[in-house]
Formats: structure tokens, sequence, C-alpha cells
């Protein structure tokens, strides 16, 4: 046993002395070698190749091989297992640091489809797919992008999107405010039904519906490419009303008159009382008054003179008619005493100037 033991000991001392020389050695391993009746002289080169050979996993063509002896194979770069005289493949599993499969794709993509297993993800030959955690248990899957489910964000102005994230209510029309698609139905409306659109209002009641939120202003402007570079025909329409109890003059409508600039007026003005101790309920009285001004040096100067048109009243004493104060024509009523009555005014307005 000693001897065997020296052999075994250099053996073991020749083996590291080549290897730290860098020198391989392809053996033709014998792995029933040595026997019991080798002689002396051929155990330590049995020995050898044995040893040589299982360190670098069976890279020669040895023999009697025993039963699950592991190599490395080369030619494939797999590692293998001698199983009933036949080298077989051996699949390096996710917990030994491979992957479980044996062959791959090109365009494979590997995954782990559960604890401690990869799959493979065959590629898609569409055009334009992207990957998706829509595949069973949330694994990866080819899909198209859905834009209800698949998108985050807002989609700016410039990438072709609304750069908001809701659109007006019902009826209501989009349009940009400069940064933005939005819509407020309770401004701009459009009634499906009816074939009208509303200006100013959440309601159509015509075809064209507009109301000015702001008393006192203009509704509607008309205007046409001018003739000249300064005289451009235009058409406004005013509205404005106001409440007078008494017998005071009372300024109903103020428009102004710019330089360079001459317009006409035919304002129909329309009154109610709705109380007072005086006059009787319903009383009521409608005018229609024409005046055309321009403006000279800063001043607003009537034309001609103030024409009334149309006069309807139920007391005398009512009044309504166009003056001019600074650069302004001026539609002005007068009521009674005692006579809670509301004055409107609707005004078109035609202007030609710069």
């Amino acid at each position: 046993m000693k001897k065997i033991f020296r052999y075994l000991i250099t053996s073991l001392v020749l083996f590291v002395a080549i290897f730290a020389a860098n020198v391989q050695i392809a053996q033709s391993a014998d792995h029933n070698k040595p026997a019991l009746t080798d002689t002396y002289s051929n155990f330590l080169t049995y020995m050898m190749a044995r040893i040589t050979d299982a360190v670098t996993m069976m890279y020669g063509s040895p023999t009697n091989i025993p039963a699950n002896a592991m190599r490395y194979y080369r030619t494939n770069n797999v590692f293998q297992e001698y199983i009933a005289s036949v080298w077989t493949d051996k699949v390096l599993g996710a917990t030994g640091g491979g992957t479980g499969l044996s062959t791959a794709t090109q365009g494979d993509i590997i995954y782990a489809s559960a604890a401690d297993t990869f799959s493979k993800l065959a590629k898609n030959t569409n055009a334009t797919r992207y990957l998706s955690n829509t595949g069973a248990s949330n694994n990866p899957a080819w899909a198209q992008v859905a834009l209800a489910t698949g998108v985050s964000g807002t989609l700016p102005i410039a990438n072709g999107g609304t750069n908001n994230t809701a659109l007006a209510a019902t009826g209501g029309i989009d349009y940009s405010d400069g940064t933005k698609i939005t819509g407020n139905a309770s401004y701009l409306f459009y009634d499906s039904s009816a074939y009208a659109v509303a200006i100013g209002r959440g309601s159509a009641g015509a075809t064209l519906d507009a109301q000015q939120n702001t008393a006192g202003s203009f509704v509607i402007k008309l205007q046409t490419a001018p003739v000249s570079a300064t005289d451009r025909p235009t058409r406004w329409v005013y509205q404005a009303d106001v409440k007078t109890t008494d017998a005071t003059v009372t300024t109903l409508g103020s428009l102004s008159v710019p330089a360079s600039t001459t317009q006409m007026i035919e304002a129909t003005v329309t009154a109610r009382r709705t109380g007072g101790s005086a006059g009787a309920a319903e009383d009521g009285a409608a005018y229609v008054i024409r005046a055309a001004a321009k403006n000279v040096s800063g001043t607003a100067t009537i034309i001609g003179s103030v024409t009334a048109g149309f006069t309807a009243e139920d007391q005398a004493a009512w009044n309504a008619t166009i003056d001019v104060s600074g650069g302004a024509m001026r539609v002005r009523v007068t009521g009674a005493a005692n006579n809670n009555i509301t004055w409107t005014v609707t005004a078109n307005m035609d202007r030609i100037g710069s």
C-alpha cells in the first residue's frame, strides 16, 4: 500500500508540473487500467492517462468509460453524460447558471417563465410589433400598441396630439387655445339635431345663436376686405340694457367714433314698465332711430340730423334718441317718475374708415 500511495503522489506531482508548464495532454486513457496484473513499469503511465483524461473532461479518446462519466464536448460546446454507452447532451439548468434550453433560433428572446425556468419567445415576423406583458401570467408576448391601455402621458400638439386629456362636454366645439385643444360647451356649442351653432351659450335657439356675455358690447361683426388699404366696410351688432325709475335722461348705450371714420347707427329701442306707482301694468314703447356721425379732431359730430323712423309708446313722456359726447355716439332714453322701466337696444352700426 505504501508503494501504491507513493505512486499516486508521484503521479499527482507530475500532473501539477505538466499543467504548470501549460502543457496540454490528450490521452487515450483506458479506464480499466491499471489492473492488478499490470507491471510496475506501466502503472504510472496508466494512472497519468486517466488523471489527464479526467481533468481535461475526456478531451482525448478514452476507452472502457464508466457509466455516468461526464465530459465537455468542445465540438458543440456542451456537457455530456455517458449513458448506456452513448454520450448524451446535458443542458445546464437555471439554478446551475444555465438556461435549461438546448436550442435557439435567430430572433428568439429568452425570459423567465417561472421560478428557475427559462423559456423562449420566438420572433414575430409581422412589421412593427412590440413586447408587452399580455402573455400568460404576464409573460412577454408580441403585440401592437394598445392606445387605450398601452400609452401613458398626453400627446403634445407637435406630435399630432391635443395636449389635453379630455374633450368638451357633449355638443361642445373644441378649439385651440394656443397650447392645447380644449373646449367649453357652455360657450361654443353645436346642436347636431338642429344643425345649429351657439356662440356664448350652451344651447342654440336658431341656426346661429350668438350671445354676448358682457353687457354693452358688440355681439356680431361683419367685415369685408377693403377696396382701398384703409376703408373697410364693417357692420357691428350692438346690444345693451338699462333700468330707469324716473325721468332722468339715461345713457342706454355708447358707441365710439374713431378718428378718420364715418359711421351710421340704426338703433331699435324697446321699453317695458315692470313696476312703480305711476303708469299702468305692462306699459311699453318701441323706437327706431337713425343717426350718422364723424370724428373731427377727436370729437364725434352728428352728420345732418337724428331721424326717428318709428315711435310707439304708451306714455308720451317716454323717449329715446341719439346724441354725441366726446368721441362717442350715445343712445339715450328718458322714462317717467315712479315708473320702473327696463330699456334694451339693438343697434346696427355701419362704419367705414381706417
